[in-house]
């Protein structure tokens, strides 16, 4: 009887250990992504009036990794996948040409100039295997980015001037 009870009090203590995995160096692996999604904003520390955006175009070449859906195959037009925000509207239509990656967007404030804020988001897919860091994204410098303030003024010539800000977070 006293070895069936030493079984039974020894058994957790088993179970526990077995649970601990055998200190092998085995490591979570994360699930892949699927998508990013990626913020176009403006940015200044300018309080100006002048600093105020009152539209945008940036043109930006995406890291390698991403993909964006065209509402067409074949096509150009990404209207689904990427849309205004904050009282921006993304208009005539924005464009991927999947061959350099590139994504243009034209953005027209409809409401009260802002600043230091996201104008557009877009979605990516990413492609399997691959890993893709918010740093990425953030570190795209635009080749052509266009703010613009209070009677069409180049918000790029104010001191200190509206610079571009790219930020991602992934889904998984």
């Amino acid at each position: 009887m006293r070895k069936i009870c030493s079984g039974i009090a020894l058994f957790p203590l088993l179970v526990f250990l077995q649970a601990c995995g055998g200190g092998g160096g085995e490591s979570v692996v994360p699930s892949a992504q699927k998508t990013a999604m990626v913020e176009f904003a403006v940015s200044t520390p300018n309080t100006a009036a002048s600093a105020l955006t009152e539209g945008v175009t940036m043109v930006a070449k995406l890291p390698a990794g991403v993909t964006v859906a065209t509402d067409t195959a074949g096509g150009t037009t990404i209207s689904k996948a990427l849309t205004g925000v904050n009282n921006f509207l993304v208009y005539p239509a924005p464009t991927y040409v999947a061959a350099n990656n590139e994504v243009t967007i034209y953005a027209t404030n409809v409401s009260n100039a802002e600043r230091n804020v996201v104008f557009a988001r877009l979605i990516c897919d990413v492609k399997p295997g691959s890993t893709l860091t918010a740093a990425q994204f953030s570190s795209i410098t635009p080749t052509k980015f266009e703010p613009i303030g209070p009677g069409g003024s180049d918000l790029t010539l104010i001191n200190p001037p509206v610079v571009p800000k790219i930020t991602a977070t992934f889904g998984y």
